[in-house]
């Protein structure tokens, strides 16, 4: 797949130099030579997106969504999704992205699928403790690996979110092959993954990635990437 537009492509090419060079400085160091513009953005995600209420029980949970780096990477997701647009989100964990979803763009309709299959319960009481309507969200549980295109265009979803899930799955260039093969042809994909060298010895992730390895998975799924 390409684009048609030159404009857009420079701006691709130059956003992988500046995550590869990110990368290569390490954290530490990445944060002395970006730090301004870091802090900066860090202050327009909280200064732009309130948290949402957790419910009694799923405070801790909430916390770990409301730090400065997860707080921004709802933001930017978000800044990719358009007012009413209908979404369908792979990995739904406990819905705190659903949650914004609704309240931020007033999304049409949330679809949502989540190999834990309690989710759906954990969604609906994010929904309730934030005064959010129901009738439009529909969490089930499902895998990933088990997507297909019919499935997407039956929801009528024209924005396809997967955040934070390929570094769990055990394949994640087979993951990324079927998510680009269950996206209609109307609709984008909006991913993302942990930075290489950031947290993958917190967490225990089955994958890690640069940016040279993402443009690969990217070209092998044969997505064409806007931004």
């Amino acid at each position: 797949c390409s684009g048609t537009d030159p404009r857009e492509a420079a701006s691709v090419r130059a956003g992988w130099i500046l995550v590869d060079a990110h990368e290569r400085l390490g954290a530490r160091n990445a944060r002395q030579a970006v730090g301004p513009w870091l802090h900066a953005s860090f202050e327009r995600a909280k200064a732009t997106l309130a948290d949402l209420r957790p419910w009694k029980e799923g405070l801790a949970t909430f916390k770990i969504h409301e730090s400065d780096t997860n707080r921004l990477r709802h933001r930017r997701i978000l800044d990719l999704v358009l007012e009413g647009e209908t979404v369908f989100d792979v990995g739904t964990g406990r819905g705190y992205m659903c949650g914004l979803l609704l309240r931020e763009r007033a999304v049409a309709e949330y679809h949502g699928i989540d190999l834990v299959s309690w989710y759906h319960k954990q969604v609906a009481k994010v929904l309730e403790a934030n005064d959010l309507p129901s009738e439009n969200v529909h969490v089930r549980q499902g895998d990933l690996y088990d997507l297909q295109r019919e499935t997407i265009e039956a929801s009528g979803a024209t924005v396809v979110t997967c955040s934070e899930v390929l570094e769990h799955v055990p394949d994640a260039a087979k993951a990324l092959r079927v998510l680009a093969g269950a996206l209609p042809s109307n609709a984008d994909l909006v991913f993302s993954v942990p930075m290489y060298g950031r947290i993958e010895h917190v967490w225990g992730h089955c994958s890690t990635f640069d940016s040279t390895r993402l443009k690969l998975l990217c070209e092998e799924a044969c997505l064409y990437v806007h931004h």
